[in-house]
């Protein structure tokens, strides 16, 4: 009995909510008032506006060169009474390889995999690589590891 009126009261709110969703389906909506019968006779002028510099930055003409830019100046004024100078390590090792572009990316990436500190010092026509360590085993490893890229190279000590 309980099953019965469970089914006919669900079968009610069915019908009921069909009958709803019907008569919203069905409803047009339509204004009294439209837009054609205001037709709009001034045109708006717009003034001469200040640019922005997002305005001023999209005008801005592409160029087709960029300058490169490789020099850093650090000027450090050790004059001072208040500022000394490290100590840094008189000596360390210069890695000796071939001046071109390849060998210096290849020996750059193996120094970096090796968690050696470098630094890499640019002159005019010639570039040299000094390494901060005194592992001499992980520099010789270095060399090894450049000699799979056909990379010939020495290290030597040098002074600071």
């Amino acid at each position: 009995m309980q099953r019965k009126i469970t089914i006919a009261i669900f079968a009610i709110c069915i019908v009921a909510l069909i009958a709803i969703l019907s008569s919203m389906l069905s409803f047009d909506f339509k204004p009294e008032t439209s837009m054609e019968k205001f037709p709009i006779k001034q045109k708006i002028k717009k003034s001469n506006p200040i640019l922005s510099w997002k305005d001023k930055l999209a005008k801005v003409k592409t160029k087709d060169h960029y300058f490169a830019v490789n020099n850093l100046l650090i000027q450090i004024d050790f004059k001072k009474q208040d500022i000394k100078p490290k100590r840094i390590p008189k000596e360390a090792y210069q890695l000796l390889v071939q001046n071109d572009r390849y060998s210096f990316f290849c020996v750059q990436k193996t120094l970096e995999n090796f968690s050696l500190p470098f630094l890499i010092v640019k002159e005019k026509e010639k570039n040299y690589i000094i390494i901060n360590s005194y592992d001499t085993d992980k520099i010789q490893k270095v060399v090894d590891t450049l000699k799979q890229y056909n990379i010939n190279s020495k290290f030597k000590k040098v002074t600071i």
